[in-house]
């Protein structure tokens, strides 16, 4: 198997397709940093704080189990959900009651954690500064697919999955090697998101963090 993409996408992908007499190789034409302190040239927001929220983690947990602890042990900050002040439309909350624990982290070190945990997982390779040129259908005889990379090699697979996200060539590949693409649909949620830093006197801070909520006019100003 060869998975195309090795963001987060890609990692999460080889952690589920990994198992017994399994090859998965994960191609990202990325440099991956060895820690996760340095940036990369695709991941913008990767420096930014980052809230990673209670259903996600325990999905993350069924796939690697233990990944919370890794989380902390490396820095991550476990927040309570009930201590954060949160605006909606009806105000604010009156906090207090303890509800769900989240991990904030940058991505880039949750990045890094995923990726050293799929890279020591048995029958996965992961590559990088690795270019996919095409995707095209095996020979009479042969494996199903073959990936054409830009060193000149070829990777044999019997599953392809792309997971290269916006810049996919996806379409381009299916065109040619006969396949209609799926028909898609796009729906625009009309959200951003933006990164501020604020100079805050410990003693003057109360809540833990602040959760600014979407409401009918709010997002009437984002149209």
């Amino acid at each position: 198997m060869v998975i195309v993409g090795g963001s987060l996408a890609g990692a999460f992908a080889a952690a589920t397709a990994c198992g017994p007499r399994r090859s998965v190789t994960v191609l990202e034409r990325d440099v991956l940093p060895p820690t996760g302190s340095a940036p990369r040239s695709c991941v913008p927001q990767g420096r930014q704080p980052h809230v990673f929220r209670h259903r996600g983690l325990l999905a993350v947990e069924q796939l690697l189990p233990g990944f919370g602890a890794e989380m902390l042990g490396a820095g991550a900050v476990a927040l309570d959900t009930g201590d954060l002040a949160w605006l909606g439309e009806l105000g604010w909350n009156p906090g207090g009651s303890r509800q769900f624990e989240v991990l904030s982290a940058s991505r880039l070190l949750f990045e890094h954690l995923v990726l050293r945990r799929v890279r020591a997982t048995a029958g996965v390779e992961v590559r990088d500064r690795i270019r996919v040129g095409s995707v095209r259908r095996g020979g009479p005889g042969g494996p199903p697919w073959l990936v054409d990379l830009n060193d000149g090699s070829i990777e044999e697979a019997d599953l392809v999955i792309d997971a290269s996200g916006r810049a996919s060539r996806l379409p381009l590949w299916l065109t040619a090697a006969g396949v209609s693409p799926a028909r898609t649909s796009e729906v625009d949620a009309r959200v951003g998101y933006a990164t501020r830093e604020y100079a805050v006197r410990s003693d003057h801070v109360k809540p833990t963090g602040i959760v600014l909520q979407q409401t009918p006019q709010t997002l009437a100003g984002c149209r």
